[in-house]
Formats: C-alpha cells, structure tokens, sequence
C-alpha cells in the first residue's frame, strides 16, 4: 500500500542476487544486479517504477581483522528509478557511485557507512546532482530470515529540495530454495510498505 493507495507490483530481476539471498553462492552481504524492472499496477494504471541497467554493491566486510584486511566497500549503479515513492511523472536517469567501509557487528550482524553521491534527470526541481552519505545493518535470525535496514541523507545541489532523508527495512524469509517472501519498508517524502512473494530460476 502507499498512503492509503493498494496495488500490485511485478518485480522482474533477470541476474545474480542482493544482500538478502541466500550467501552460499554470493558474497555476503553483497548485491549484483542487471535489467531490474519494476512495473506498479494502481488504480486500474500500470507504471514503469524502476528499469536498472545494473547495481553493484561490493562489500568486504574485513572479518579476518587482518593487516590489508580494511573493509573497503563500494556501490555503482546506472538506471531509471523514481525520485520517491508513489511520486508521478518522477522518473530520472541516474548513476550513482559510493565509497564506505564495512565491519561485523553484534550479534552476527555486519554494520557499514558510504561517501558518495549521483548524477541525474533536473527533473521537479531536484537537480542533475546529489551528495550523500548513508549508513545499514545487516542481519539474519536463524537460517531463514535476513533484513536489512537502511538511512540515507542525500544533500541536492542547485536544488529547491536541498536536503532529502530516505529510510529503508527490508525483510526476508526463504520459504524454499526457489520461493522466498519479503517485507519492504520505505520513507521518503511518502510512506510505502510492501509485502511480496518471489520465484528464482
């Protein structure tokens, strides 16, 4: 639902994983993504939400605690993404790119912070550029269940919305190698919650 608003969501992501799949096959707590599309259905309208070419988020979360081991950690990512939740005639060409590092934390959990920014559409008065720095948590209960909760502060230059605050949950649990459910949570400007079941092949 967003802000009262029911609908149905088709999520089509042809490649690889993100921070919440299974890590047998990937890096933890990593994202490797291409051709990520995601079409909203509301109020009898179908929307192009997001078209990513790809996503890359590398994260080296320094277990060993060794010398070189440091915990260097990166995203760069190129597509079309709306500028907020439920927004209309929003959506922005955008690549973006950030710097940070990465560290394991209590209770099995990995903490990380980024530097970095993007560049983008100036489209309702938002700019061609953005400065940000963001911090996560990543975690898993059991063997099933994982999440993952985000915060961002986004800085637009030469903008009417200077500073920008985006608040991210998500949570998953593998139903079965091939099935899994999720619950996804964001903030900003608008609210959105999404509950949705996925098939991998």
């Amino acid at each position: 639902s967003l802000q009262g608003r029911d609908g149905v969501s088709l999520r089509i992501r042809p490649a690889y994983y993100d921070a919440l799949d299974s890590s047998v096959s990937h890096v933890p707590n990593s994202e490797l993504s291409m051709v990520d599309i995601i079409v909203d259905v509301r109020d009898s309208e179908v929307r192009l939400r997001q078209a990513r070419l790809f996503r890359v988020e590398a994260v080296n979360s320094a277990v060993s605690g060794l010398p070189g081991d440091s915990g260097h950690s990166w995203i760069l990512g190129l597509g079309v993404v709306e500028q907020y939740p439920g927004c209309t005639d929003c959506l922005v060409s955008r690549f973006e790119g950030d710097v940070g590092r990465s560290k394991p934390a209590f209770l099995g959990t990995t903490v990380g912070a980024y530097i970095g920014g993007a560049v983008q559409d100036n489209r309702n008065g938002y700019g061609n550029l953005f400065a940000r720095i963001s911090t996560y948590i990543n975690g898993s209960i059991g063997d099933r269940f994982s999440f993952q909760g985000r915060y961002e502060s986004r800085y637009h230059i030469e903008s009417t919305h200077e500073f920008e605050d985006v608040l991210s949950f998500q949570g998953r649990w593998e139903l079965s190698r091939d099935w899994d459910m999720r619950l996804e949570m964001r903030k900003n400007r608008s609210h959105e919650a999404v509950l949705s079941v996925g098939r991998y092949w």
